[in-house]
């Protein structure tokens, strides 16, 4: 069933943002893609992450691939209007993210930020993290995320079906992944979240930000650039004064 109160939702943040133009911009988008009628970089990119998700999907045994739209999923959040397209992170942007990481996670909790299927998550699970947890305010995604868990049988893994915004963040060390889930005014939230508790609680948090909307976010104190990665950046928080 499609979600109208979603789709207006969403036509008011983008309004917000973008303005008229953009918004426009954004609904012929749409449209064509809902028809079939992509444009040639946009055929292109389908080619490629269609190829890939195959592959990733068919060698480890699960679902993880595809392109999700939101309006039509069971969402229970006020920031539903908030939230991007399901799209799986590419597993070479994920590794080169965790290559460029200047911690040590062996005592780190990673955490992704609309986690989808669960792919990140399953990518972490070939580092040390002693925990793993997902976190996705989509019903049908979340649904899908614990059957793959299920089959990956890895315990330091969990999923959670709740709003990112809201979420508490353990009290450990931190690895907060983000694939560009969420609009900037979102991000900037759960950016003030981590602030406040670094805060509470003095510990390394690092944020892994891939195709960054709103990286700006990020470029100011108490965060610090760490560096980049394919496909995104990496940010720190300093310790708190």
């Amino acid at each position: 069933m499609i979600n109208l109160k979603w789709i207006t939702g969403r036509l008011v943040a983008v309004m917000r943002r973008e303005g008229p133009w953009g918004t426009f911009q954004r609904i012929v988008k749409y449209v064509r893609f809902m028809i079939g009628l992509p444009s040639k970089d946009m055929r292109e990119y389908r080619r490629f992450k269609a190829a890939m998700d195959r592959e990733y999907d068919e060698t480890h045994g699960v679902d993880t691939g595809g392109t999700q739209l939101l309006f039509d999923l069971t969402i229970d959040s006020p920031n539903a209007a908030l939230g991007g397209s399901h799209i799986a992170t590419v597993p070479r942007q994920f590794h080169s993210a965790m290559e460029g990481l200047d911690i040590d996670v062996a005592d780190a909790t990673f955490v992704d930020l609309g986690s989808g299927k669960g792919r990140a998550l399953m990518m972490a699970a070939e580092y040390p993290f002693p925990k793993i947890v997902g976190v996705e305010f989509a019903a049908e995604l979340d649904a899908i995320c614990r059957t793959n868990l299920e089959r990956l049988g890895n315990r330091r893994i969990s999923c959670e079906l709740g709003d990112a915004a809201q979420f508490r963040f353990p009290g450990t060390d931190l690895v907060v992944f983000m694939n560009n889930p969420f609009d900037p005014v979102l991000v900037e939230r759960i950016a003030a979240r981590l602030v406040d508790s670094a805060r509470a609680q003095p510990r390394t948090i690092r944020v892994i930000y891939i195709n960054p909307r709103a990286p700006e976010l990020f470029g100011r104190e108490p965060w610090f650039h760490v560096g980049s990665v394919s496909g995104g950046d990496i940010f720190g928080l300093s310790p708190p004064a």
